[in-house]
């Protein structure tokens, strides 16, 4: 037998130790190698995927743009006044947008094409636009809690009476109708809605007999069984639920060609009626006097508008009034003989409460029916007769009350106020909605 000594032994150990070092760094290196290819895929992806992210936000911008651009045309709606840039620099990245805007349907339908891109990375999106107008709902209050402002500097005129809360709906005393239309060529067909975007307590407030045949829409996160009170007989046939979103409702805009007419002072003058575009500092009905408006009548009044005690405002047959608000009030009085609309079409008697108009009351000692609608976003809107109502309500408030001691009436909404194939140059639109959105 072969003695190993001691010299050999350390020897096979060293070679093993080597061997084994060697061995180790060889996985070491495997791994560090791995673990850099790794990292550098990592990176790479973490650099596309901010890149691809980076391309979508540019693409949302620019559909978001497109929009504000085409809403800030609506006002004088034409068409080729829209731009769609090219290469617009999305803030704060290194991302760019373009987009395109396609006229589907004459003056009534568009479609938005934008292009987002982040170096290598682009990403396409789409929108289909249609128009939406004043009067979507039967009722639609607005109102919500509003900062406290510092108090704003004396002026003249004085600034208008700030905001409150607000978004208050209250119904006494009429049913609300689903079935009338003064133009069934034109008809919406869907369910008819009330809505408020108020989620307080009791904001929402059905008294008497009150049946509205359609639903009501609270605002977003309210409970309908708190948000809604009814009493006294009152009842729901439709849904009642909260919406997704606070929906805000545009400011009015006077016609840029009533706007321009020149402004003078309101004098009564016995059986001469008002015709045309005409623009009024004022409109104060004398009591006891009838002011008749004849044939396609546009007044713009700077300041108040009142019908007082036994005077009557009157749209003769064959005749329509669009009557800007400016002022701070609209009035018909509790003893006039009231807003009368002969044409027996709602939408031949529209009144628009311009961002200072707070108040809108129409209080009529006659028992006639009211045909007519009225789109205020900023004032307290409050209908009060012993008559029927045909028409729409949009305020920040809305109050729809039977005299006392009168018989249960009813609310017509006039569907054919809420047109489907609505086009922006009607004075009716107020912006554009999408219909549609789409990612290739």
């Amino acid at each position: 037998m072969i003695e190993i000594t001691k010299k050999q032994r350390r020897t096979n150990r060293r070679g093993f130790a080597l061997t084994f070092a060697a061995v180790m760094v060889l996985i070491l290196s495997i791994v560090g190698f791995g673990i850099l290819k790794l990292g550098l895929e990592n990176r790479i992806m973490a650099s596309r995927t901010t890149a691809e992210i980076s391309a979508r936000a540019a693409a949302d911008a620019g559909l978001t743009k497109a929009v504000f651009e085409m809403n800030k045309n609506l006002v004088n709606w034409n068409f080729s006044n829209v731009v769609s840039p090219m290469g617009k620099v999305l803030p704060s990245t290194n991302a760019n947008y373009s987009y395109t805007i396609e006229e589907i349907a004459k003056d009534a339908e568009y479609k938005i094409t934008s292009f987002g891109q982040s170096g290598y990375a682009a990403k396409k999106v789409s929108e289909t636009l249609v128009v939406q107008g004043a009067f979507n709902y039967a009722v639609f209050a607005q109102g919500y809690a509003i900062p406290k402002q510092p108090k704003p500097p004396k002026q003249n005129p004085p600034a208008p009476k700030p905001l409150k809360k607000g978004g208050k709906v209250e119904i006494k005393g009429y049913s609300i109708d689903d079935n009338y239309s003064s133009d069934p060529s034109e008809a919406y067909s869907g369910t008819i809605q009330l809505r408020t975007n108020n989620i307080h307590k009791r904001s929402v407030k059905l008294r008497e007999n009150v049946v509205v045949n359609g639903d009501v829409i609270v605002g977003p996160g309210g409970k309908p069984d708190k948000v809604i009170e009814m009493r006294k007989g009152a009842e729901i046939t439709g849904d009642a639920y909260p919406a997704t979103e606070r929906q805000e409702i545009l400011s009015v805009t006077v016609p840029q060609a009533l706007e321009s007419t020149v402004l003078k002072d309101y004098e009564y003058k016995e059986g001469v009626p008002i015709t045309g575009k005409v623009k009024y500092s004022s409109l104060i009905i004398p009591k006891g006097k009838v002011q008749e408006i004849k044939g396609g009548c546009e007044i713009y009044v700077v300041g108040d508008v009142k019908v007082e005690d036994g005077a009557r405002l009157i749209v003769t047959e064959n005749s329509s009034l669009r009557l800007y608000v400016g002022g701070e009030k609209f009035e018909v009085k509790k003893k006039s003989a009231g807003l009368i609309n002969e044409t027996q079409d709602p939408t031949n008697l529209l009144i628009f409460g311009l961002d200072d108009c707070r108040k809108v009351k129409i209080e009529m000692e006659s028992g006639e029916n009211f045909y007519g609608a009225v789109y205020a976003p900023f004032a307290k809107v409050e209908m009060k007769t012993n008559g029927d109502l045909y028409g729409a309500y949009v305020g920040w408030d809305v109050k729809l009350k039977k005299k006392k001691g009168g018989e249960q009436g009813t609310f017509y909404f006039d569907r054919s106020l809420r047109i489907g194939n609505l086009l922006a140059t009607d004075p009716l639109a107020t912006r554009f909605v999408v219909k549609r959105w789409q990612e290739y």
